[in-house]
């Protein structure tokens, strides 16, 4: 795992090169991706910054401060943790569990539901789970071969949470692979106060998909189709299983809610023409520095 001092050496130097080569029309300062200011001491200390959160198997892969970092783990990222738990509990997923509640005729009673191998389930009593007073007396209805009528009680999921969990990721996965060349312009400001305030409406709906069943590898891929020219970002969220997501950020030249209707409405078996950028540095290259710089800003 990258230290926070190797990654605040790659984005220094990074910097530096932009402002010393004249990239941009303004210098550029090391600030917090998300949220734009300096880092400090205090509030805005550096932190490493796992995409996707780590409890989905991602990866330290850039620099956030900590308070950007503990906001979206607070505010947005266990409503996706949330959104995959309830996926892989409906497809009943080996080795995945809930909580759920039985009825009984004295009452309802609070138990974990375990997914065994070979369609076996468990339940699980817990009294600690229960009213300690009339625990044994509801447990006494349940039976290895008895017939029971269970409830899920699902994670809780907010809508806004979950598009601004799935949006970070793939901006953060961005910003990794090309610094603040482009990133750094006002276009994006949308993007960072959405991550920021989950529940504003700012950025529209049907900007990413859930990739059941096509293969494509993870990666940042650019779109020269005028109509959504800009960067589809494919990852992959791991609990017990796979889960690939594929998210579309613009350039600065679409306008975001005229590509969102358009993307919404794609049907299926409608071709995306896309292109993978490999492992080509775009951090401390001045030539590719300069060249997605042009390719974000002209048609």
């Amino acid at each position: 795992m990258p230290s926070i001092e190797t990654l605040n050496n790659i984005m220094t130097n990074h910097v530096d090169l932009l402002n010393a080569n004249n990239v941009l029309e303004h210098d550029v300062n090391l600030v917090c991706p998300i949220c734009l200011n300096k880092y400090d001491n205090n509030v805005h200390k550096e932190s490493l910054e796992h995409v996707p959160q780590k409890s989905l198997g991602g990866k330290v892969i850039a620099i956030t401060c900590n308070s950007c970092n503990n906001s979206c783990g607070v505010e947005i990222d266990r409503h996706l943790t949330n959104y995959i738990k309830r996926i892989e509990n409906n497809e009943f997923v080996e080795g995945s569990d809930r909580f759920v509640v039985i009825d009984t005729p004295d009452g309802l009673l609070n138990a974990k539901l375990i997914v065994g191998n070979k369609d076996n389930l468990k339940l699980e009593l817990n009294k600690t789970k229960n009213d300690p007073k009339t625990f044994e007396k509801r447990r006494e209805f349940i039976s290895k071969d008895s017939l029971v009528e269970i409830q899920n009680k699902s994670p809780q999921i907010k809508k806004d949470g979950l598009n601004a969990a799935l949006l970070k990721n793939a901006y953060m996965i961005l910003f990794a692979k090309f610094g603040y060349t482009f990133l750094s312009s006002e276009y994006y400001n949308r993007i960072r106060e959405q991550i920021k305030n989950p529940t504003a409406d700012i950025i529209p709906e049907g900007l990413w998909t859930l990739q059941k069943n096509i293969d494509i590898e993870d990666g940042v891929y650019l779109s020269n189709n005028n109509l959504y020219k800009g960067f589809f970002i494919v990852f992959t969220l791991k609990r017990i299983k796979e889960h690939r997501f594929m998210y579309y950020i613009p350039s600065p030249l679409i306008d975001v809610d005229i590509v969102a209707y358009y993307l919404r409405h794609i049907e299926k078996g409608d071709p995306l023409h896309l292109r993978k950028l490999g492992s080509i540095d775009y951090l401390l290259s001045v030539e590719n520095i300069v060249w997605i710089k042009k390719w974000v800003e002209n048609w």
